[in-house]
């Protein structure tokens, strides 16, 4: 991948991370999933992408339509060199959520190299 598409990556990264929200549901599971989902941003800001993808599934699997979630799974697969799996969490990201046009940003981006 070229240094200038890595900036760019690690730029909206930033960006999408620290623009995270958590979708509306009942005020325990909202403050667990909220919890969780702050975690594993945590995670992926310190480099652990492991842990970030386990906060992240956790999320998805308490909150299955919950796009950013999946879009950060996909990032962190991407740090992680799983590209395959990368893909298939951005695209259901974009799944999750027409309106939400992140992903097509970063299938764009990986679709370049």
């Amino acid at each position: 991948m070229s240094a200038r598409v890595n900036s760019v990556l690690g730029f909206m990264t930033l960006m999408m991370l620290m623009a995270g929200s958590v979708p509306v549901c009942s005020v325990s599971q909202e403050s667990a999933m909220e919890n969780r989902f702050r975690h594993g941003t945590e995670a992926m800001h310190n480099g652990s992408f492991d842990e970030a993808a386990r906060d992240f599934l956790a999320v998805i699997r308490a909150s299955p339509r919950f796009a950013e979630a999946y879009l950060n799974l996909g990032l962190a697969h991407e740090q992680q060199g799983k590209y395959e799996e990368a893909i298939q969490s951005l695209q259901q990201a974009l799944n999750s959520n027409r309106r939400y046009g992140a992903p097509t940003c970063f299938l764009g981006l990986r679709n370049t190299d």
